[in-house]
């Protein structure tokens, strides 16, 4: 599973038009705006029932963990696509921790852009990152105005518990992140079942009208169907899946010029 999870953070073949950074503090819970992984739990996201009602959030209630508490060998991952605003400078900036854990260069967190590598430690890290210890990275040579896949994933073997919180895309000096409006617009869209088996429903609220297309990506970012509607006069569309893999997919309708994405699961 390591291999895999290193295979995804390299994948960067992305079509997707996306929104910057969402969600950058995890506050919308599991299963939200990003693509998440956990050997263990399911999802590395945590409030404060992972530790018996402690939390161990910077902000907010959620926080990323990588880590556990029975010692288990744990596998993590959280993903997005996101648009990088075009700049002379950009950073990503978060709050981290490494605690804990025997010292073992085996165990590793890695952030990457586009599966570049942007940031990486160690369990032999933990004295230069207590928690929290702020950090910022700078990703200028990704401030394009393109859109990148962003992802985190840590491999834990020896104990070490890997913690990070309030994200944050800054570019020339400006925050980008903006869930309040992201979170407003994705209500214009719904998808619905999740996880699916045959067919997914798009549901259109009365503010989408007129022509839209439907774009699906799987979680590499690769573009899997593409569906045109000349004019929206049901309110709901059905699509079938029944030929798409088991996974998390990302859809991006594009509505006269408006982009509303929304993230679903087929499961056979």
């Amino acid at each position: 599973m390591k291999k895999t999870l290193l295979s995804i953070l390299a994948c960067g073949s992305i079509g997707m038009a996306s929104a910057q950074l969402v969600d950058p503090s995890f506050e919308s819970g599991p299963g939200a705006y990003w693509t998440e992984f956990s050997a263990v739990y399911g999802t590395p996201l945590c409030d404060a029932a992972c530790l018996g009602g402690q939390t161990l959030a910077y902000d907010g209630v959620w926080y990323y963990w990588g880590g556990t508490t029975a010692g288990d060998l744990e596998e993590t991952l959280m993903a997005q696509q996101m648009t990088i605003p075009a700049g002379n400078s950009a950073t990503i900036e978060f709050q981290f921790g490494n605690v804990g854990g025997d010292g073992s260069t085996d165990d590793t967190f890695i952030m990457s852009i586009d599966g570049n590598p942007i940031f990486s430690v160690t369990g032999a890290d933990t004295a230069a990152y207590p928690l929290y210890t702020p950090v910022t990275i700078d990703i200028s040579q990704y401030a394009n105005g393109g859109v990148h896949y962003f992802a985190f994933a840590s491999y834990q073997n020896g104990g070490t518990n890997f913690l990070l919180d309030a994200l944050n895309l800054t570019v020339n000096g400006q925050s980008q992140t903006n869930i309040n409006d992201m979170v407003n617009r994705e209500k214009e869209v719904v998808v619905y079942p999740s996880p699916a088996n045959d067919n997914i429903n798009v549901q259109f609220n009365q503010a989408v009208s007129g022509s839209a297309t439907i774009s699906i990506f799987d979680a590499t970012g690769s573009l899997v169907n593409r569906d045109q509607l000349n004019q929206i006069t049901s309110k709901t569309f059905t699509l079938d899946v029944t030929q798409l893999p088991n996974g998390v997919y990302f859809m991006n309708v594009d509505n006269n010029g408006s982009q509303f994405q929304q993230r679903f699961v087929v499961a056979h």
